[in-house]
């Protein structure tokens, strides 16, 4: 079996293995040009399909190419995944753990190449670095939350840590002297050699996939986290809505939106004061419910955005007129230029003020029988005069010092 199984040839077979996975994740990258992880995932394959590649020519080319090259390619790319899955995670500190595994792989195999060549202790430094470096990329799949780790994706995390736990095993079967080649010769036919290939080969085809699944499965946590927050300001805007939709019913002023000199909503207490529902002042001219004397001021105020307070009369549906004070401002709602009027009702306030003032006046009063004359001439008595001017309602009795006089009287007539 392990001979059919040469071990040339299943490096011939993942080096192409590894190249289908980079041409996946290089259209994957193409197509998602704003997940750049994607294209250091895509390097990092490349680097180990070359390095593949390059150990399919061992004998054959120099050992510096097929040697020292090959293996510092396969350590390259699990520095590139790191560097992808630290991009992906938005991580900016850990370039070290990337940069490091490369240099000391490249001097130390220098030096068991050329210096002193022992094939042991490379196996035994690229098993140590490979086993770091995909441990390391399975730490990074970790996530951090609140309830503890959680892993980011099953498939790419378990394959690194799969492949981690493989080459810890290799480093122990290598210090004890198991299934390692007898000879200097590292293609000679070994039963671990042979199953670190199978290895090899499923677990990069699991973590391609894994890598790919990534970014879909983030963007499906950011749309799911989206529609919350979503859902969360509909819920926070509704209740906004019901509490101003409540403010607006009971406000004691009436309360006006208008677009184009049009009314386009109106509270209840508006539609009170000129006697018309809701649903019927929506659509009319501002100007209907106005006098028709005051209607050119309304429209003035209306063309210029007047926003400071006048006075007017509004028309109500039987006719009657309404003295009112407005208040209006002009507001961008959703790039519609909307007119809002506060209208208070100053009728009983004038009538008021014109009271006092007609009370303020020096009243002729009869010194004897104590009527008050009128602006037309005519006498009325106190409670008379009073009860017209400001209904004032008068209830009559007896002064200590009167009801003592009268009582006087009544006992002289006795």
């Amino acid at each position: 079996m392990i001979q059919l199984l040469d071990v040339r040839t299943l490096f011939a077979v993942w080096s192409i293995v590894c190249a289908v996975l980079t041409f996946n994740l290089s259209m994957y990258w193409f197509y998602n040009r704003a997940e750049k992880s994607a294209g250091w995932w895509a390097l990092a394959m490349l680097a180990t399909a070359c390095g593949s590649f390059l150990f399919v020519f061992r004998g054959l080319l120099p050992s510096f190419i097929s040697i020292v090259l090959a293996n510092t390619l396969f350590i390259l790319g699990w520095s590139l995944f790191s560097t992808g899955l630290r991009r992906f995670f938005y991580l900016k500190k850990g370039i070290a753990w990337e940069i490091a595994p490369v240099l000391v792989l490249f001097s130390t195999f220098l030096y068991y190449t050329y210096v002193l060549p022992d094939l042991i202790n490379r196996i035994l430094i690229i098993s140590i670095l490979l086993c770091i470096a995909s441990f390391r990329c399975f730490y990074l799949l970790l996530e951090r939350t609140e309830t503890g780790l959680k892993m980011s994706s099953i498939s790419a995390g378990y394959s690194s840590l799969i492949i981690s736990i493989f080459f810890l095993t290799r480093i122990v079967l290598t210090l004890i002297g198991i299934g390692t080649p007898q000879t200097q010769y590292f293609l000679s036919p070994n039963f671990v050699t042979v199953i670190m290939m199978f290895i090899l080969i499923g677990g990069y085809v699991s973590l391609t996939i894994g890598l790919i699944s990534l970014p879909g499965r983030r963007n499906r946590n950011n749309l799911h986290e989206t529609a919350l927050n979503l859902e969360r300001s509909n819920l926070k805007l509704q209740q906004s809505e019901a509490r101003f939709q409540s403010f607006y019913n009971v406000a004691f002023e009436g309360i006006v939106f208008s677009e184009n000199a049009r009314i386009i909503d109106a509270n209840n207490r508006f539609a009170e004061m000129v006697e018309l529902s809701i649903e019927e002042l929506q659509g009319l001219p501002v100007t209907s419910v106005v006098v028709p004397e005051h209607r050119k001021t309304v429209t003035k105020n209306i063309s210029t955005q007047f926003e400071d307070t006048y006075e007017s009369v509004l028309l109500t549906k039987e006719g009657h007129n309404v003295n009112v004070e407005v208040h209006a401002g002009s507001y961008n709602l959703q790039g519609r230029n909307v007119r809002v009027s506060a209208i208070r009702d100053i009728t009983e306030q004038l009538r008021a003020e014109a009271e006092i003032q007609q009370l303020q006046e020096i009243l002729p009063i009869c010194s004897i029988c104590k009527k008050i004359r009128d602006d037309k001439g005519y006498w009325s008595r106190l409670e008379d005069y009073f009860r017209q001017h400001n209904d004032t309602k008068f209830s009559h009795g007896y002064c200590p010092e009167c009801g003592q006089k009268e009582l006087e009287k009544i006992k002289g007539k006795q």
